[in-house]
């Protein structure tokens, strides 16, 4: 039986992540030990960071993450993304309301996309560009088998 799951990043440099992550979105350190930590929120661990490097991790984790959003669902993306100038990241998408969602994505100090999410109503809109989305992967899936 699964209880939990959280993203456990491999980073140059545990502290500045740590620093990053809280100033960012506010969380909690609930454990600390130099080489790795976790935070999160009402003592449930959100995400943890591990140093790239460690012997506590195989050698391949050195590598940068590729292919992966870090997502976060905030109660107000417009208040975390008032923090984003003090964090000094860059935005790689600014703040925008689309598909269900008020969100923006940053990058970490390592490079890691961070999706921070705030959940609003589906417009007629974004019900039409779904369905787009959904008929354009109908397709491609139909035509690669």
């Amino acid at each position: 039986m699964v209880l939990g799951s959280f993203a456990d990043l491999c980073v140059q440099d545990v502290g500045t992540s740590v620093a990053f992550y809280r100033s960012l979105l506010q969380l909690e350190v609930l454990v600390d030990h130099g080489w790795y930590a976790e935070l999160g929120v009402r003592a449930e661990t959100l995400i943890a960071f591990v140093q790239s490097g460690h012997d506590t991790v195989p050698e391949i984790t050195a590598t940068s993450p590729r292919g992966v959003l870090v997502s976060f669902e905030v109660d107000s993306a417009d208040e975390v993304y008032a923090n984003v100038p003090a964090v000094r990241c860059p935005v790689l998408v600014d703040l925008v309301t689309e598909l269900g969602q008020r969100h923006f994505m940053v990058a970490d100090p390592d490079g890691a996309v961070i999706d921070v999410i705030e959940r609003v109503a589906l417009t007629g809109a974004d019900m039409r560009r779904l369905a787009r989305h959904r008929r354009a992967h109908a397709l491609r899936s139909a035509t690669c088998h």
